[in-house]
């Protein structure tokens, strides 16, 4: 994947995902799911504040397994319904 990190070294990264609709990472965590708010709102502005609500970041790494990655799925899909 990346030809200058070794193999056996997790590259960790994170895809943030904005919601329609505010959004708790606590209920991923519930599942099991590694999600996170990395970013705190701006004081005072209001655009800043309704991101802030709504974006959830996930874990984005290569040793994600396929069941993690549609668990994933499936919570997300989940909470669309």
């Amino acid at each position: 994947m990346f030809p200058s990190q070794p193999a056996d070294e997790l590259v960790y990264g994170n895809l943030p995902i904005l919601f329609d609709n505010p959004t708790d990472h606590l209920v991923f965590r519930k599942n099991n799911i590694e999600a996170n708010k990395y970013y705190k709102p701006l004081l005072g502005l209001k655009n800043s504040k309704n991101i802030y609500e709504r974006i959830v970041n996930f874990p984005l790494h290569q040793n994600l397994t396929s069941y993690e990655i549609r668990l994933m799925i499936k919570t997300i899909r989940t909470l669309l319904i």
